[in-house]
């Protein structure tokens, strides 16, 4: 059995009955907040702290489009189709859904691993020239968790003098996680916190139910404070499109023409996960460098009647929890900036890699039988991405385990599982039977 399902992975990876995702190479060049421990003097004092600075990464890696919507629900019709693992994602995006399989070849070696991101791409082609099959092209490329329902939380304030904590709902809704795939992406304090706080414990319990309901579920135990938001990244960008390269359109059905997104480049803003906050003692566990409070949230000082209020930065409770960060409607759970460029441009070298049945094991026990079409040659292409990844970064990438992140990650773990069971179930990549 276990010959004859690697047999038919490989064979529709090659081709087969149906058509291959379209795969696209992927650059970004990235600036970044960062972390570094360094030696400080305060009061006197030498302390070991953690003092942010500004750096760059440097991401390569192959955006797969599933043009054949074998992970959408509506495409292929599941609810008639028997499948015993339905995709459980409340957004269907269709063809437009996609996955980037990314490395940061500037991340320090024991964290540098390919990592896989949920993205949705939506492009649509300008024929200028009016029939010349090519011409222009414009997208997005957003890459991260859905939206999902925001939570009231904490918001602080200085008013004349007086701090104040308020719950408040600005946002209609913030960023969700897609199960700690991005881990170390952007470097090895691009990862879980690990101190216990009590602020923050209240405001992750929160989080943590909505991802719960999202499918999603969080580890967050009150008490321990592990805890990680995945990145996220939006992009916009100018391209080309081509005819007769490729047989998939960029989006929506087949078409004799066979128009598809050539090239797309542009600009992305986003957001990251650092494990601890800017002066944070090193040296003694979690707590800032002798009680004092160096937070790096934006806020507005107030004019009052005395002039210009300075308004020192005080915790409140609310020490290393990013109060209402936010972008336009959203709230946001990463803790700080990345902004940079991103192109995309169409290729056909990258070679699907079957996935074997132990490791399709360790994602699901619905059975081996695929059960939307397209999909076993989509996960031999990630699988494939993820191969070629490792090879360039000298490290073997271990697929699937089984495990979820957060049951192996630690501050030393090396490495850590590329494609864990929820990520699949809820992108729509078990649908086996």
């Amino acid at each position: 059995m276990k010959k004859l399902l690697i047999a038919t992975l490989a064979t529709a990876a090659v081709g087969g009955a149906f058509a291959d995702p379209l795969v696209y190479d992927y650059k970004a060049s990235i600036k970044q907040m960062n972390l570094k421990a360094k030696t400080v003097t305060f009061n006197k004092v030498k302390y070991d702290a953690y003092i942010k600075y500004q750096s760059t990464a440097s991401l390569t890696g192959y955006l797969i489009q599933d043009a054949d919507g074998a992970t959408s629900p509506v495409i292929q019709g599941l609810a008639g189709s028997g499948n015993s693992v339905p995709a459980t994602r409340p957004a269907d995006y269709g063809r437009n859904t996609a996955f980037l399989v990314v490395l940061n070849t500037k991340a320090e070696a024991e964290v540098r691993y390919p990592k896989i991101l949920p993205a949705v791409i939506d492009a649509k082609w300008v024929d200028t020239k009016l029939g010349s099959g090519a011409g222009l092209a414009q997208g997005y490329l957003y890459v991260g968790g859905d939206v999902i329902a925001g939570q009231v939380r904490e918001a602080l304030d200085l008013y004349n003098g007086t701090l104040s904590a308020n719950g408040r709902t600005p946002a209609k809704g913030f960023i969700g996680d897609y199960c700690w795939t991005s881990i170390w992406l952007f470097g090895m304090y691009n990862g879980p916190l690990f101190d216990s706080n009590g602020s923050y414990d209240n405001a992750e319990a929160a989080i943590d139910t909505a991802m719960a309901t999202a499918e999603l579920q969080q580890p967050f135990v009150a008490g321990t404070s592990f805890f990680f938001h995945d990145t996220w990244m939006n992009g916009s960008g100018l391209g080309k499109f081509a005819t007769g390269k490729v047989k998939k359109p960029c989006c929506g059905a087949p078409s004799a023409a066979g128009r598809a997104l050539d090239t797309l480049t542009g600009n992305l803003k986003g957001g990251i996960f650092l494990c601890t906050e800017n002066g944070v003692d090193a040296g003694a566990g979690y707590g800032f460098i002798s009680g004092q409070t160096w937070e790096d949230q934006f806020f507005t000082a107030r004019w009052d009647k005395g002039g210009l209020n300075p308004g020192a930065w005080v915790g409140a409770g609310d020490i290393d929890q990013a109060d209402l960060w936010q972008d336009g409607d959203l709230e946001l759970n990463t803790r700080d900036v990345i902004t940079g460029t991103w192109s995309i441009k169409y290729t056909a070298k990258l070679a699907p890699v079957a996935v074997s049945a132990t490791e399709l094991a360790a994602l699901t026990a619905a059975g081996t039988t695929e059960d939307a079409k397209g999909l076993a040659v989509l996960m031999n292409t990630i699988k494939g991405a993820a191969v070629a990844l490792g090879k360039k970064a000298k490290k073997t990438v271990i697929f699937a385990s089984g495990n979820e992140i957060w049951n192996e990650a630690n501050a030393y773990h090396d490495p850590v599982t590329f494609i864990t069971p929820q990520f699949c179930k809820y992108y729509g990549l078990l649908n086996y039977k």
